[in-house]
């Protein structure tokens, strides 16, 4: 939590409702993980204690920045980021998984991946684009994530942990797919031929137009026929 003074008063609500929602999405999991709310010394922890029932929450809640609170197990960090180039495979017990508590609509790029290599922990990726196929992009929720690891934990299947999770609006149907690149394979056919098309113009011009002048008295507000605006 971290990041509170990035994101607008709508933004923190947003994701204190996030938070609440992987709070109870974790104690209703058959295998629940350990969660570990950090940076609540900022305006998100503020935030937070004004929620109902946050004081009765079963997690470990830190004040300080996880760096800073969990700094003597670094080499076990793991940020997951939409923008990592490591895809994770699985998940291991003996690793810290960090998700960013940041509601932005995508307005800081990259910003959960810079903050991690400058701290020096690794970062991963879930693995959505090997299963499934969004209709936008890869960024998830707080919860979505929380959720889909959860699932992962219970299912041991990847691609049943996201479809379990992410919105079915979202996932590009294997009919949806074939149709799109049935378009698009369209669109380029037809995109070429206008270039061929265009290519050839001028020597069809230059065939058609021998011999052919405009006249001193013709129309000047008219050319080949077609009126001028």
């Amino acid at each position: 939590c971290d990041f509170g003074d990035l994101m607008t008063a709508t933004e923190k609500k947003s994701l204190v409702h996030q938070l609440t929602y992987t709070y109870a999405c974790n104690l209703r999991s058959e295998k629940p993980c350990k969660l570990f709310l950090s940076g609540l010394g900022g305006s998100m922890g503020e935030a937070l204690r004004k929620t109902n029932g946050f004081q009765q929450w079963i997690v470990t809640k830190e004040d300080r920045p996880y760096i800073e609170a969990l700094g003597e197990r670094k080499q076990d960090l793991v940020y997951l980021t939409a923008d990592s180039e490591n895809m994770i495979e699985t998940l291991t017990s003996d690793k810290v998984y960090i998700i960013g508590g940041i509601v932005d609509r995508n307005r800081h790029k990259n910003l959960c991946r810079n903050k991690a290599e400058e701290q020096g922990i690794q970062t991963a990726r879930l693995p959505i684009s090997e299963h499934i196929q969004l209709s936008h992009s890869c960024v998830l929720t707080v919860n979505q994530v929380a959720e889909i690891i959860l699932k992962f934990r219970d299912l041991g299947d990847w691609d049943k942990a996201l479809r379990a999770v992410i919105p079915t609006r979202k996932i590009v149907s294997a009919e949806n797919k074939a149709k799109r690149e049935r378009r698009d394979k369209f669109k380029n056919k037809k995109n070429n031929k206008g270039k061929d098309e265009a290519a050839e113009d001028p020597q069809k011009q230059q065939e058609n137009g021998d011999g052919e002048s405009q006249g001193p008295d013709q129309d000047k507000n008219t050319r080949g026929g077609e009126a001028e605006m």
